[in-house]
């Protein structure tokens, strides 16, 4: 009878992992692996291994390779990676920067043999014909399957405008510039950039302006068909219920009131929101005129920005009841369908002016030989109705200046360049 001998129990890895020495100890990179990998884990000359080791290799190197804000855009960023742990289960690991990247380049490898497409950064300068810079506003957007979305950008310097997310690979790009007193050149290549080009392009020149200008100030004096004020809803209120309804507090003689929203005590339940109402007089506008550019001015003295990093402030158009005073109904009955580039809340500076330039549909809300109505409400939560998630207990509001002030100088204004 044959005898059965018990010998030492195989162990089998359930999974790559490769390591590399450094400073800072050894850092782990899990990747996905495919049935039979485990049996080649301890033939160090397997091609199997041999392959793997190699797209290891070659995805530290295009890390290695990235731009610093690419580097400091993958620290932002959060992955799940799958892997197969040592019982045979499917396990989630989330990374992040470094290993996050490498894990994705080291499957995108496997799968297609290309690196992970990283999106890259341009900064082009908002100039003059003369390559002087100008204060205003320069937008980037691409576009993709068949829509055009908007890449965030900051000024560093006057003119010098820095876009550090612009997703390659796309259709095309776009770019195009807002400034007081200039017109955009609106040229077709610039509306059908290939990356390439895109990178290449350092510079965006606007034209000079032929025209005349109007400014235009909200009248203190109440009772004027160019009042300004606020509509505001106070209380303890769900989210869907603060933004419609009638305003518990209006007023149009008041010099300055908060714009925007907070939570309230109770979880799930918000305490306050405000919009403002600003209309100007625009009956100098001789009629069938041609706007070529409006910016509305704000002086904001305050702001309070707590638990969210994407709150921001939009123009917007509005119908009050009547154009001489403020009333509740008027909570209502502004608009969500923006006339301006929101301006988010880390822009906003205290004790200055913002500026919001119209785009084409604001241009068309200004009245030749009329009453142009204008407001201005939070953009990123209260107008496309998005509720914020309130455990961080979050509120997002601005202080502003009214006609009522005391200085000219920080009263809300409109600027309007028109010909015709």
């Amino acid at each position: 009878m044959a005898t059965i001998i018990q010998g030492e129990k195989r162990v089998a890895f359930g999974h790559y992992g490769f390591y590399q020495t450094h400073a800072g100890g050894d850092l782990p990179v899990i990747v996905r692996r495919t049935i039979g990998d485990p049996t080649c884990w301890m033939h160090s000359n397997s091609r199997p291994v041999l392959l793997q080791r190699e797209r290891f290799k070659r995805a530290v190197q295009h890390y290695a390779s990235l731009t610093p804000p690419q580097k400091w855009l993958s620290k932002r960023r959060l992955g799940d990676v799958e892997y197969i742990d040592n019982h045979g289960k499917t396990q989630v690991k989330m990374l992040s920067g470094r290993q996050l990247v490498i894990s994705e380049d080291i499957h995108e490898l496997t799968t297609t043999g290309h690196f992970t497409e990283q999106p890259f950064q341009v900064c082009i300068i908002l100039c003059d014909p003369d390559y002087e810079p100008l204060k205003g506003t320069l937008h980037l957007e691409y576009r993709d399957a068949g829509g055009w979305h908007e890449v965030e950008g900051r000024e560093l310097v006057l003119g010098n405008w820095l876009f550090v997310e612009v997703p390659g690979k796309m259709e095309s790009y776009w770019v195009w510039g807002e400034t007081e007193g200039w017109i955009d050149p609106d040229k077709p290549e610039d509306r059908n950039l290939s990356e390439a080009q895109l990178k290449a392009k350092h510079w965006y020149r606007m034209e000079a302006y032929v025209g005349e200008k109007l400014t235009s100030f909200s009248d203190p004096s109440h009772e004027i068909t160019s009042v300004d004020g606020y509509v505001l809803k106070r209380g303890r209120y769900r989210w869907e219920d603060i933004r419609h309804g009638d305003a518990t507090e209006y007023s149009d003689t008041l010099a300055w009131e908060r714009v925007g929203w907070a939570y309230h005590s109770w979880v799930d339940w918000y305490s306050m929101m405000s919009r403002s109402i600003h209309l100007f007089d625009t009956k100098l506008l001789p009629n069938g005129c041609e706007i070529v550019s409006a910016a509305l001015s704000i002086f904001v003295t305050h702001k309070i920005y707590a638990g969210l990093e994407d709150g921001a402030f939009n123009i917007y158009g509005c119908n009050p009841v009547t154009e001489d005073n403020i009333c509740m109904y008027d909570y209502d009955n502004i608009s969500t369908a923006p006339l301006s580039t929101s301006i988010p809340m880390r822009d906003i500076e205290e004790g200055k002016y913002s500026v919001w330039y119209l785009n084409a549909a604001g241009r068309a809300a200004i009245e030749r030989e009329g009453i142009t109505k204008l407001a201005l409400r939070e953009s990123h939560y209260d107008a496309p109705n998005r509720e914020p998630e309130w455990e961080p207990r979050p509120q997002c509001y601005i202080h502003i200046y009214f006609a009522e002030c005391d200085s000219i100088h920080q009263r809300p204004r409109l600027d309007i360049i028109y010909r015709g």
